[in-house]
């Protein structure tokens, strides 16, 4: 059942919205990262629905440093930093294999807009960390905030679907060799990842 949790990072409490398959054991795990609004229902939806196609989902609080002041989208992204974002998605990853509610096992990571670019800095910068990562709507994926190496696990990146329904995506060493994985938002095979729009749902607002 979804709910947020509260983790520790660097001493602070942040909150984390997590879901995970009914009947607990072990899965696979996906950390999700917010687009620019923050963690909004649209987020939350993507958590909930990756949990019901078979994965334990987190998407950590990207703003939580950040003072309650009312500021505007872009404000707020603009205060991120990436060597805080990296504290952030390590301490998620460290509550996901921590849970008592489930086994979590290979790891993958992806986001929208904004958390699209942020996790394509994540493949570079943890890339023993992940299965695979997806980058949808990706914005400003070359602007660097800050000093990262270059991605070495498996990429895969989706925009808006053309007429004819949809497009395949080379999607190399996704970790999904012995059978399909369902990721709410495309569906990842042995080899390509296909995306349309009926899947991916409405992508909020890009950066």
């Amino acid at each position: 059942m979804s709910r947020w949790d509260t983790i520790q990072v660097e001493g602070q409490p942040t909150r984390v919205y997590l879901d995970a398959p009914a009947g607990g054991g072990a899965a696979p795990g996906i950390v999700v990262i917010q687009h620019g609004p923050g963690l909004d229902r649209f987020m939350e939806d993507r958590v909930e629905d990756l949990a019901r196609h078979g994965y334990v989902a987190a998407a950590p609080d990207l703003y939580h440093r950040q003072p309650q002041d009312g500021a505007d989208m872009m404000t707020r992204m603009g205060r991120l930093r990436d060597k805080e974002i990296l504290v952030d998605v390590d301490a998620t990853i460290a509550h996901l294999r921590s849970l008592k509610d489930a086994r979590v096992g290979g790891l993958a990571v992806l986001g929208f807009c904004m958390g699209g670019r942020v996790t394509y800095m994540l493949a570079g910068a943890r890339p023993a960390a992940w299965r695979a990562a997806g980058v949808f709507y990706g914005g400003n994926i070359m602007k660097p905030w800050g000093d990262v190496p270059a991605w070495r696990c498996g990429v895969a990146g989706g925009s808006a679907s053309p007429p004819n329904g949809g497009r395949a995506v080379p999607a190399h060493a996704c970790g999904a060799r012995s059978r399909k994985h369902h990721l709410a938002l495309g569906s990842f095979s042995d080899s390509t990842v296909t995306m349309d729009r009926a899947s991916i749902g409405r992508p909020g607002i890009c950066s």
